[in-house]
């Protein structure tokens, strides 16, 4: 699909130079096959930047508006070396919420904005049950199955022997070997359903999201990162540090490890990129479908009219969007799996 010439939306930079300002909406309602970020959506995003964005990366910034519940990290990570090679500011808005890969995806950003109530999430990998079709669980779990079970049979076996110890006359040098013996025998069922192969792919899947985010928060060029406090100990909260994957990392705690997050009504175009989002949440997640839109910053408010036009008639492909005068304004990738270019 190929965007219409539209008039350039301007902001001007520290140094006095012209931005133009485009924002991506990328909106996935988590709940249709494939509805989550992927090879599918980068090819998407690209196509559209290819076709609507003209101006050289060094006087683009761009605006992505995050809410996803992840997807495939190695697309998450090529995802965000793409809007970085397209614009000179890339700055991240989380409205409610950015889980898992879409955490990785807002880590590339210069400047990341999340609303009073919005969450990130940790970045330990989900990878597939081995014995249950269609069922994924965190990689960290499984990495960490082996070592966790052997402190159990190492504490077991302590208790136990203080407990023998005091009831008892044995010496303590038959005691503790008995117990070690006693908690290998009943751990030892357990150990047997810990897959091996299973446990290096956890531990594999794990290095890669530490890996990326590294990347991801190394500082380039002139901009600074992302991350005010020590890089290496955000990492390890982020990857190991939580209990469970669905894990709500507000803004507050997000601050607390080390990340620059800034008020997203502090945001010069939250109100109406929540009325876009709020539209999301009324027109498109109830269908299980989604949205992803490159838009004008200057046409935010006609995109928004074009969308409530759209769903009064029923309809909600994706498509090339024109203003009343004819012209491009919103270029509408795709918003569902299926309406993807092929």
């Amino acid at each position: 699909m190929k965007a219409h010439h539209a008039r350039p939306a301007h902001s001007k930079k520290s140094d006095g130079t012209v931005a133009h300002v485009y924002h991506i909406f990328l909106f996935q309602s988590g709940d249709g096959d494939g509805d989550v970020i992927d090879r599918m959506v980068v090819r998407a995003i690209q196509d559209g930047l290819m076709g609507f964005v003209k101006q050289p990366p060094e006087h683009t910034e761009i605006h992505l508006w995050i809410d996803s519940p992840g997807g495939d990290a190695h697309a998450a990570y090529k995802l965000a070396l793409l809007l970085r090679s397209r614009c000179k500011k890339l700055v991240a808005i989380v409205p409610d919420y950015a889980k898992s890969a879409a955490t990785l995806l807002a880590l590339s950003a210069d400047a990341l904005y999340m609303d009073e109530a919005a969450e990130l999430g940790p970045l330990d990998a989900q990878i597939p049950h081995p014995n249950r079709e269609e069922v994924v669980v965190s990689a960290l779990d499984v990495a960490n199955a082996a070592s966790d079970l052997a402190m159990q049979a190492v504490a077991i076996a302590n208790e136990g022997a203080s407990v023998l110890y005091e009831s008892t006359s044995l010496p303590q040098g038959e005691i503790l070997p008995s117990m070690l013996r006693f908690a290998a025998m009943f751990f030892r069922p357990l150990l047997a359903h810990v897959d091996p192969t299973l446990v290096h792919k956890a531990e594999t899947e794990l290095a890669v999201a530490e890996h990326y985010a590294a990347r991801l928060l190394r500082p380039r060029d002139d901009r600074p990162s992302l991350a005010k406090g020590d890089t290496a100990t955000i990492i390890q909260h982020l990857v190991k540090d939580f209990p469970t994957h669905g894990f709500v990392i507000d803004r507050g705690d997000a601050r607390e490890l080390g990340l620059h997050v800034l008020d997203a009504n502090e945001h010069p175009r939250w109100k109406i990129g929540r009325e876009i989002y709020d539209r999301f949440e009324r027109d498109y997640r109830p269908e299980a479908k989604s949205l992803i839109a490159v838009v004008l910053d200057n046409d935010l408010e006609s995109y928004a009219r074009h969308q409530d036009r759209k769903h009064a008639k029923g309809n909600l492909a994706g498509e090339n969007t024109r203003s009343e005068d004819g012209r491009g304004r919103a270029h509408v990738v795709i918003t569902h799996p299926e309406d993807a270019p092929t």
